[in-house]
């Protein structure tokens, strides 16, 4: 994640969202405060939940990162992040 001014000339702020395996954005937001919400898949393991998440267990089978169903299919995890604007420095 990364916000330029809006010129393009400078970065303002970046930071890393994901884990040790395959994680994609499919969406992405951001509300009046800057405030950045971000929505997607993840099958990594480690990826970054916070106290207060509302739901830490990472799926319905308790498992973190990417598991296999019944039929054999690879299940992902979704998940939806807010990414706080940095104070003006």
């Amino acid at each position: 994640m990364a916000k330029l001014s809006k010129d393009g000339s400078t970065l303002l702020y970046s930071t890393y969202l994901g884990g040790k395996n395959e994680d994609a954005a499919n969406g992405i937001a951001v509300d009046t405060f800057g405030n950045a919400y971000v929505t997607g898949t993840t099958d990594s393991p480690d990826f970054p939940v916070t106290f207060g998440s509302i739901n830490t267990l990472c799926g319905g089978d308790g498992k973190c990162g990417a598991t296999y169903n019944p039929s054999g299919f690879i299940v992902s995890d979704g998940f939806v992040s807010k990414l706080n604007s940095p104070a003006p420095s």
